[in-house]
């Protein structure tokens, strides 16, 4: 971490000198933090592990990250955030590992969990259907009730991380990163990822961070820059309509090429800004790089922050 806690190995305690130059240039600060992935100084410890399914070998194995089912993994993170709440911060910006794939938070903690809620087992081979033959995957009906809990029990986590931060800074606000699929393809973000843009917006976050990381987009979608474009300004268009204030959708542009660490030309970064500028939403570019013309910025709301879709994030 980049501020004190006794919960996980610091780099540097720097947050303090941070927030006490952006409060004399009348800045305000979000600290960017990671959930899942916060295993900062534990990650050989198996019982805090995250569990997966490999589906084609039948066999549980462990996947990156704390295993959000446990209570010891939470309740490890939420000394971290109370804290991170000892420092003068405006508000929090979860990092997009608040996610779990297809085949992740499965093991001991959410069987329990889920027996708990529902009366019945978690059994993987119930979860995915294949058809005589073939090496397609289905998700049967008990995926998409599990898909949908797992989404319930992130929101929960991240309702108790708010309220561990919430009990020393009151009027701290809170941001969460999502993938351009829950905006592009929701049942797909549900499953794959187990977010919803929806339920999300039920859950008392102040923002919503949308990644539409074009170049990104482009490779995964095999679409045109042209057709990226339009996509991004339908996403900021669906948002807006599912959000209801433009300025909380805050949209995340890239400025490098994540793939070769090149920077992106500024004008194809600032097309982009002026189409959504025109959507009045909230704007930020992905990482900070001092040479890019800020000044397309002036006139909406600006944050300039770091890491790409894999990236980590402590504070900063």
């Amino acid at each position: 971490m980049y501020f004190a806690t006794e919960h996980a190995p610091v780099v540097d305690d720097m947050l303090p000198k941070l927030t006490e130059l952006a409060r004399a240039n009348g800045l305000k600060v979000f600290a960017w933090m990671t959930t899942r992935y916060a295993d900062y100084g534990i990650e050989g410890d198996e019982g805090l592990a995250c569990v997966s399914y490999d589906i084609s070998a039948r066999a549980y194995s462990r996947c990156k990250g704390l295993d959000l089912f446990n209570e010891a993994a939470v309740e490890r993170l939420e000394r971290i955030y109370s804290d991170l709440a000892l420092n003068d911060i405006d508000g929090v910006l979860f990092q997009d590992d608040m996610v779990l794939r297809h085949n992740e938070g499965l093991g001991s903690h959410a069987a329990a969990l889920f027996r708990k809620d529902f009366g019945g087992e978690l059994v993987p081979e119930e979860l995915y259907a294949r058809a005589p033959g073939s090496e397609a995957v289905h998700y049967t009906p008990l995926f998409w009730k599990w898909a949908t809990w797992k989404n319930r029990r992130l929101l929960d986590v991240a309702g108790r991380l708010k309220e561990a931060v919430r009990k020393r800074r009151p009027g701290a606000a809170f941001a969460i990163n999502l993938m351009y699929e829950s905006l592009t393809n929701p049942p797909y973000a549900l499953a794959w990822l187990s977010q919803d843009l929806s339920a999300a917006l039920r859950a008392d976050f102040d923002y919503f961070s949308i990644m539409a990381y074009h170049r990104q987009m482009g490779e995964e979608l095999e679409k045109t820059e042209g057709e990226i474009r339009e996509m991004i300004t339908k996403m900021a268009e669906d948002a807006v309509r599912t959000v209801g204030e433009p300025a909380r959708v805050l949209i995340k542009l890239q400025t490098i090429d994540w793939r070769t660490g090149s920077p992106i030309s500024d004008s194809e970064v600032v097309e982009l800004i002026r189409d959504m500028k025109m959507k009045d939403v909230s704007l930020a570019v992905v990482p900070y790089r001092g040479d890019f013309p800020f000044s397309e910025l002036s006139g909406g709301k600006l944050a300039a922050l770091e890491g790409g879709r894999s990236g980590t994030g402590a504070a900063e």
